[in-house]
């Protein structure tokens, strides 16, 4: 017997001249099967595996009728061709399952046929990871009684995609639409959902159960009746947040008519103008937003109530983050801080390729200027670890991207690339020239280095970073302090202001009108200058405040909202007023 790799088969649903948007559907994924030889006649060939015949033919319009499976290979097939490996099986020709497959034939496909599996590593048995089936269980009882905005917080390298895939096809939605920050993640998501990730690897999903059709979006469409006919023949729609936004009102009304169910991907990135645009839209919607940090880069709150969270010291203790090796340098003459640091990363990358670990090192930086700076460094002083600048306006970054897959470059230097929707578990070194200064941020970049992996080629990630760098905010201080131990306070910090979040949800959402205010309270950050008083009566209420405040009737704006359980009033007030020395 012998082993040939059958191709995927797959069929295409969109695919208009002059537009980069395409649906896909995954029929059958590419697979290794034995097989023997049966007869060589002209023109095609016979092997048999399993009692099914499969023909090989070289030219694709030499299509067998006496056959139900029909494969292209590159070259005239014969035993000892097949025996040496050298014929390649490009495409199916022909296929009994290949056919246009409704929404509902998927669907129905999906009934019954998703198995609740939790991985048990003693066992053996592969499954959904306890974050993964905890936050499913949250989702879908959530589902059931709220049309609130929901909010799972997972850890980088939880595995919330999973998680995602698995709401898909246990809640049997028809359509979903998923929007991600960038197009590096959209290529990834559509991907995941394309291939259902491992949920039919794993027996998740039962083996006969149909792939969704999936659709990726990255230009708008011209007319509504071609972005009609793309989104009826799609089960699910990845695209990103700014493509959607650039839609005219007319367009998202049209979007939003034909979807009940709207994943958000990695929501902390979530711009405020492009989100209010696009969220009037999906006002009556089911929206969940997933990411591993429940406060967004710019510091606003993060719409929405948080349904399930799993806290990075949870997921640092059960393995899904490896520990952090941290390396501080003290150099107050940053230029002199930036060689060594490099000097410091190189070592460390030095000796983990010394100890056969295929590891590789990022330095970050914060603008082009700096980067082109830094990579001089590593360029002048480490030339053979092959160093490659990457930032948004280098050319040809697809090139570069795939030669830093495939490892030709053992040092990368960057600016705010490789981020979310790149996966490069080698990526264990980081080198901070410019510190991130966000916690948010922080976290999000440390997931990146720190995520578990089997591959015994790979060990712990190590950061290194100048403790001289002034330019840390006050939440980052304790993570670059002397002797500092990030594994402890990266979770500290998270769980902190995790918790800040969830506690302040809840408290608004102690008030009934809160959200009507057109000043927004949950947007306000109080001075520090305050005023408490002590009330001396058991009698007052303060819903009598009105009474303590001059000229009530006459305030231009006001508003006001009670909290019973809190016992908390908020009174809102302003005035307009003229400034001297502006029109």
């Amino acid at each position: 017997m012998m082993i040939i790799n059958l191709p995927k088969l797959e069929k295409t649903y969109w695919e208009q001249r002059g537009s980069k948007n395409t649906i896909k559907q995954l029929i059958i994924p590419e697979r290794e099967i034995s097989f023997s030889f049966v007869s060589n006649h002209r023109g095609y060939s016979i092997i048999e595996s399993n009692g099914v015949q499969y023909c090989l033919v070289k030219n694709e319009y030499n299509n067998q009728n006496g056959y139900d499976y029909v494969i292209k290979v590159n070259k005239s097939v014969n035993e000892e061709r097949l025996n040496s490996g050298s014929v390649k099986f490009l495409k199916w020709l022909k296929h009994p399952l290949e056919k246009t497959y409704s929404s509902e034939e998927i669907l129905n496909s999906w009934k019954d046929k998703f198995n609740f599996i939790e991985e048990n590593i003693e066992e053996e048995i592969n499954g959904l990871r306890e974050p993964q089936i905890a936050a499913l269980y949250s989702i879908l009882s959530h589902l059931k009684v709220s049309n609130e905005i929901g909010t799972v917080v997972m850890p980088t390298g939880t595995g919330k995609t999973e998680v995602m895939l698995a709401t898909l096809v246990s809640k049997r939605i028809s359509k979903l639409l998923i929007v991600v920050p960038s197009d590096a993640l959209r290529e990834q998501i559509f991907n995941k959902f394309y291939s259902l990730g491992l949920l039919k690897k794993f027996n998740i999903l039962s083996e006969d159960s149909l792939f969704p059709k999936v659709g990726i979006l990255k230009q708008n469409f011209q007319n509504l009746y071609d972005l009609n006919a793309f989104i009826d023949n799609s089960n699910v729609v990845v695209t990103t947040m700014s493509i959607l936004a650039r839609n005219s009102s007319e367009f998202m009304a049209e979007i939003s008519s034909s979807f009940d169910y709207v994943f958000i991907d990695e929501a902390h990135h979530i711009e405020a103008n492009s989100w209010k645009k696009v969220r009037s839209f999906f006002d009556k919607k089911q929206i969940l937003q997933f990411t591993a940090t429940p406060f967004r880069n710019d510091g606003k709150r993060l719409e929405g109530k948080i349904i399930f969270n799993f806290p990075l010291k949870k997921a640092q203790e059960q393995g899904y983050f490896k520990p952090i090796n941290f390396i501080p340098v003290r150099e107050y003459d940053l230029k002199k801080g930036d060689i060594l640091i490099a000097e410091k990363a190189v070592e460390q990358l030095r000796n983990d390729l010394s100890n056969n670990y295929e590891h590789i090192l990022m330095a970050r930086c914060a603008n082009k200027k700096r980067a082109k700076e830094i990579y001089q460094i590593y360029a002048e002083r480490f030339s053979d670890l092959n160093p490659v600048l990457i930032h948004s306006s280098i050319h040809r970054k697809k090139e570069i991207v795939e030669s830093i897959i495939r490892g030709e470059h053992k040092i990368i230097v960057a600016v705010n690339m490789l981020g979310e929707g790149f996966d490069l578990p080698q990526l264990k070194i980081a080198a901070f020239h410019d510190i991130r200064k966000s916690l948010p941020v922080t976290l999000q970049f440390a997931g990146r280095f720190t995520r578990t992996s089997m591959d015994n080629r790979l060990s712990n990630a190590t950061f290194i970073a100048n403790l001289a760098d002034s330019k840390v905010e006050d939440e980052l201080s304790e993570l670059y302090a002397q002797d500092s131990d990030w594994n402890l306070l990266l979770s500290t910090l998270s769980s902190g202001r995790i918790d800040e979040q969830i506690d302040f949800d809840e408290f608004i959402r102690g008030f009934q009108d809160i959200d009507n205010s057109k000043i927004p309270f949950q947007n306000i950050r109080f001075a520090l200058s305050t005023v408490v008083f002590k009330n001396n009566s058991d009698s007052y209420s303060l819903k009598d405040f009105e009474r303590g405040i001059r000229n009530f009737d006459e305030l231009e704006y006001k508003f006001y909202d009670y909290n019973t359980s809190s016992r908390t009033l908020v009174f809102i007030s302003a005035e307009r007023s003229e400034i001297e020395w502006v029109n």
